[in-house]
């Protein structure tokens, strides 16, 4: 498959959302460990869920590829897609 500079730059921004999802995520879920009085203990389930959705939702839905739109599945650092086979990064000497 022939390198498009247009589908490596919506892959970086695809990267980019899915990477604040985690960073989103690991934060609520940090909030796990702080002590919790009793009576708060259905926000922190809320905050727990609220994590989850935070993750799954752009994982389901952005992780895809720029080109034919199939689900990349856990290639958090994929090259090209195991579908079509386009490339996400630029090859050796050319840069974006």
């Amino acid at each position: 498959m022939t390198f498009d500079p247009e589908v490596v730059a919506r892959f970086r921004a695809r990267r980019r959302i899915l990477n604040a999802a985690i960073v989103v995520t690991t934060g609520l879920l940090s909030l796990s460990f702080l002590p919790w009085p009793e009576e708060h203990a259905s926000l922190l389930g809320t905050l727990l869920m609220g994590a989850i959705v935070v993750t799954v939702v752009p994982v389901l839905v952005v992780w895809r590829c720029p080109r034919c739109h199939k689900y990349l599945g856990g290639a958090a650092s994929a090259r090209a897609c195991p579908a079509c086979g386009v490339p996400f990064v630029a090859p050796p000497g050319r840069d974006l």
